[in-house]
């Protein structure tokens, strides 16, 4: 067919058909949409101009919502929000040469600015254009390569369009389509790609396909552990809306760190230029501090529970705006989306509460604002590496929650807690609405051996979790774990049969649990 015109049916469409098979049909329906051989030949005529700019051939792209339009739409979208909250629209427009720095994008890649300058106030234009030149950014715009342009704004924005898709960096603004979709398709195609304005990617309700990116944390000093992270990788890959990346401190031979390569797991070595100088003061309260936690007995464990603390400044994972971090005893109970958060989403993090610990926070769930964050890194490493007991804060607790609860103190009186939902435990009663659950304190090879001797090195937290809702959760939990690779899981869920089954009660080897 020559001609063929096809409406967008993406609103007439719910969320949920952009599952499974469907997201691969949406993919290639996108990827087959290509232009005209009049925008590829005009948009590769830009690409040309940007790259005799620089020897190495890159450029970035910064899509730069400033027009009059724009700023209209803004104040109305904002105010009709429809239970959602809506308040990124114009954010950090007036700071943008900021957020380019702390994003690191390179100042010796030209910058091509992406706007409608024929629709916009041009004092306007020419602040916000002075302040990145400024700051050292080579600015080029579409007035520098006007032949290409100037037959009308839907040609002029699917010419650069086309010409985002192979920017070395792209930044946008989420709360517009264009923006959002063309971060969509980079990410889909591996493609460093953010936003500057902070907040949700509005386009996500309708189109939900980015992935939330969850970190956590590993090594080979606890292969013991091994069945948990596989349960968790395992649990994320189900729901498919979640991006695993693991910081690796350990020996790259190690089975395990193979077994996440070949789940799809992005491992970034990763050893801190902290980590001895942390050790140093840590080891001769050694004794003492392991009496309060476990992570104070060798330097690997140390090093793998403060070793989040440089999660702004990896660079793999600096083109996120939100990261979700994890301990690696969760398994994700449901599909876990940036939608999952409540809003307005963290200013600088937030983690669910624990009224049983001594900063009164989990830890081991921290939804992280990446670039508010990356501001107070230096600030905070030297903190921690203040502390004279190298890693135990006195009325706050010990390790990086301890640290995170005394340095972010008056933050944290102000916010920065999420729901309980994104951290349930096993000792507290069941959740049904559970999104994340974090094995915090026993282990399920712990409860198994509380099952078999009733001894439990976690004081009284053993029996609340077989009397609360370790069972639950471990009904589901378990289906994660192969058998044959590991006995943890299929002996746990046997463990609650016999104890709750009706009729395998009188099979139960301690009839005290029997409720």
């Amino acid at each position: 067919t020559q001609h063929l015109h096809v409406g967008c049916p993406l609103h007439r469409l719910q969320p949920f058909y952009f599952s499974g098979a469907n997201n691969r049909i949406m993919w290639s329906v996108l990827e087959g949409l290509q232009p005209n051989k009049r925008i590829v030949k005009e948009a590769a005529a830009v690409r040309k101009h940007l790259n005799k700019l620089t020897y190495h051939r890159k450029y970035n792209i910064l899509h730069l919502r400033i027009e009059n339009d724009w700023e209209e739409y803004c104040s109305k979208w904002q105010a009709t929000a429809a239970g959602k909250l809506h308040n990124n629209c114009m954010n950090n427009t007036d700071t943008i040469d900021q957020v380019l720095m702390n994003l690191n994008v390179p100042v010796t890649e030209p910058l091509y600015v992406v706007s409608n300058w024929a629709e916009l106030n041009p004092n306007r234009a020419e602040q916000v254009l002075s302040k990145l030149t400024a700051a050292g950014f080579q600015v080029v715009t579409s007035r520098d390569v006007a032949r290409q342009f100037g037959r009308g704004r839907e040609h002029d924005a699917l010419v650069n369009y086309e010409v985002s898709l192979t920017a070395h960096k792209f930044l946008g603004n989420s709360a517009s389509t264009w923006s959002a979709l063309a971060l969509l398709q980079r990410r889909h195609n591996a493609l460093w790609s953010s936003y500057y304005n902070g907040g949700t990617i509005p386009l996500a309700d309708h189109l939900p396909v980015d992935q939330l990116p969850w970190v956590f944390t590993f090594s080979n000093s606890t292969p013991h552990w091994d069945y948990l992270v596989k349960a968790a990788v395992r649990s994320a890959a189900r729901h498919k809306s979640i991006r695993p990346y693991c910081l690796w401190s350990g020996n790259t031979s190690a089975f395990i760190y193979g077994w996440m390569r070949e789940q799809g797991v992005s491992m970034i070595e990763h050893v801190p230029d902290w980590a001895n100088e942390l050790w140093k003061k840590a080891e001769m309260y050694k004794e003492e501090n392991a009496k309060v936690s476990p992570i104070f007995k060798t330097q690997e464990a140390l090093t793998e529970n403060f070793i989040r603390i440089d999660v702004p400044v990896i660079p793999e994972l600096e083109q996120y705006v939100y990261i979700l971090f994890t301990d690696p005893d969760v398994y994700f109970h449901k599909k876990v989306t940036l939608a999952t958060f409540s809003m307005p989403l963290p200013a600088k993090f937030a983690m669910a509460a624990d009224p049983d610990s001594s900063a009164g926070l989990d830890g081991g769930v921290m939804l992280m604002n990446a670039p508010a964050m990356r501001e107070s890194y230096e600030e905070f490493r030297a903190f921690v590496l203040s502390n004279r007991r190298g890693g135990f804060f006195p009325s706050y607790g010990a390790g990086v929650t301890g640290a995170y609860a005394a340095f972010y103190e008056s933050y944290i009186k102000r916010g920065g807690h999420m729901s309980a939902h994104l951290a349930a435990k096993p000792f507290s009663e069941y959740d049904p609405a559970a999104d994340i659950v974090h094995f915090l304190g026993p282990k399920p090879h712990e409860y198994l051996h509380f099952f078999k001797t009733l001894q439990c090195e976690h004081g009284q937290m053993c029996e609340k979790g077989l009397r609360n809702s370790l069972c639950q959760y471990a009904k589901r939990w378990h289906v994660y774990l192969n058998e044959t690779e590991d006995e943890v899981g299929l002996a746990t869920w046997y463990a609650c049969l016999v104890l709750y089954a009706p009729h395998l009660k009188g099979l139960a080897v301690r009839q005290k649990f029997v409720i």
